[in-house]
């Protein structure tokens, strides 16, 4: 191998241990589109797994379905490489445009949701966390898109080197790095011809903006806008901590509500700070804070920092706040979900419970029917399907240790709003699973499984349709 080869694999592996991407056994859920940059990811990663014992890998790959031969072509390019690598292979095929009409969203919103969906299925399957091939240049290009659309500190921060269950090891890269990492293995790659397409604005901002940039300011322009990235994210860092030092200090999670003690104590604060705080009290509903505006965490800081009793203000059709003589309220009301879902089950033979199971996801689950109906003798109870209960817990399948039913939630994202009307697999106080969300490690289907049994959600306002 080169040198320049070497030197790109240490700065892979520098970033990894500075930003702590990986554990000593993780798995890593590479998302390969067959392009440059997810290719050169998952050959440095399965460098890093022959160096890191313990260390697995695994290859993620999503078929929008919107390029035809070319797709298709994509596919088959990534599967292929997988199996050179000797790497366990994962896809799925979607047809995105047809959800994009259906739902409304833009193409790029569709792909974008569709995909992340199907990364979180494997994530979830493996154990692992989903690693992307975004690079320096993709972190210069989004805080230019940001600042177009008139970011706050947050968006300067560009792409984030970790999110959740999201890592992101090629980021102190550059797309020169990724095609010498592919040419230093004699591995070619996929070109994918939307890229070249004006239509989409990253494109834009990649083919004509920045060049036009490096010949009126500098061609070193992508490094100064990853260093205002890199303070940007130092400063966001700062506030975000005194965000939730101060919500700690001053707010109450109850079971939908949270409570806001000492509204004095919140004016006294800096806007930028309160704000932070606001942030915090919207994610208890919107985990990630998703479809949380700017507008809605002033109003919101607005109304307790004014601290006027019996004010009252509607942030969403779900959320709300109330101002009461000893403190503010922000609560979610009772409406129920838009999607109302019933768990169902039937038998089935454990081939078919495996198909099943592969093209459904998160909102189907297959247990082996003779290690279930031994796993409820030995309880001295049979399963049920029910909302949950005071004490629930569950063993998660492929996890380390026991959670607790509410944990489990919190570190999952569900919303508050959402936790008592969930159907739930149940034997006694042991969670078997939750749907969307985890099943437990109680008879799983394997190779010796007879029989089983599929449990499944469906759509109430369907069924009815």
């Amino acid at each position: 191998m080169s040198e320049d080869y070497h030197n790109i694999y240490k700065r892979m592996c520098d970033t990894i241990a500075a930003h702590n991407m990986f554990d000593e056994n993780d798995t890593a859920v590479a998302c390969v589109s067959g392009g440059c940059d997810s290719v050169a990811l998952l050959l440095l990663l399965c460098e890093y797994s022959k160096n890191n014992p313990g260390f697995n890998v695994v290859c993620c790959h999503f078929d929008h379905m919107l390029r035809g031969e070319e797709s298709d072509g994509d596919r088959e390019f990534v599967q292929s490489l997988a199996e050179k690598l000797g790497v366990k292979f994962y896809c799925e095929r979607k047809n995105v445009a047809a959800c994009a009409e259906e739902t409304g969203a833009s193409v790029e919103m569709a792909a974008r949701e569709l995909r992340y969906a199907f990364f979180n299925h494997v994530a979830k399957e493996t154990g692992g966390k989903i690693v992307v091939a975004h690079t320096g240049d993709d972190r210069a290009e989004t805080v230019i898109l940001n600042i177009a659309r008139g970011t706050g500190i947050h968006g300067l921060r560009g792409i984030r080197y970790k999110r959740e269950n999201i890592v992101r090891p090629l980021l102190d890269l550059f797309r020169s790095d990724t095609e010498k990492t592919c040419e230093a293995f004699g591995v070619s790659y996929r070109n994918d011809s939307s890229n070249s397409e004006t239509f989409y604005k990253r494109n834009r901002v990649r083919l004509e903006v920045l060049p036009k940039l490096r010949k009126e300011i500098g061609e070193d322009i992508t490094e100064k806008l990853l260093r205002l990235a890199d303070n940007a994210e130092e400063d966001d860092s700062f506030l975000e901590e005194e965000g939730a030092r101060n919500y700690g200090l001053l707010c109450v999670e109850e079971e939908n509500k949270i409570t806001v003690s000492d509204p004095e104590k919140f004016a006294a604060l800096s806007k930028a700070v309160q704000k932070r705080v606001a942030a915090r009290i919207f994610e208890f509903f919107y985990p990630g804070r998703v479809n949380v505006t700017g507008k809605m965490m002033d109003d919101l800081s607005h109304l307790i920092a004014e601290n006027n009793t019996g004010d009252k203000m509607d942030f969403t059709k779900l959320v709300k706040g109330v101002v009461y003589h000893d403190g503010v309220i922000i609560s979610a009301g009772d409406a129920e979900p838009d999607e109302k879902t019933k768990m169902i089950f039937e038998k089935a033979g454990p081939e078919e419970a495996l198909a099943e199971c592969v093209s459904m996801g998160n909102d189907i689950a297959v247990f082996d029917l003779e290690a279930l109906d031994k796993y409820c003798k030995e309880k001295g109870m049979n399963w049920e399907i029910r909302t949950r209960q005071e004490g629930d817990e569950i063993q998660p399948l492929g996890a380390p240790g026991r959670k607790s039913l509410k944990k489990l939630f919190i570190d999952s994202k569900v919303p508050a709003y959402q936790r008592n009307k969930m159907p739930l697999l149940a034997v006694g106080n042991e969670i078997l699973w939750v749907p969307g969300v985890r099943r437990s490690e109680v008879a799983p289907i394997d190779k010796n499984s007879l029989t089983a049994i599929i449990f499944r959600c469906v759509n109430l306002r369907k069924e009815t349709e």
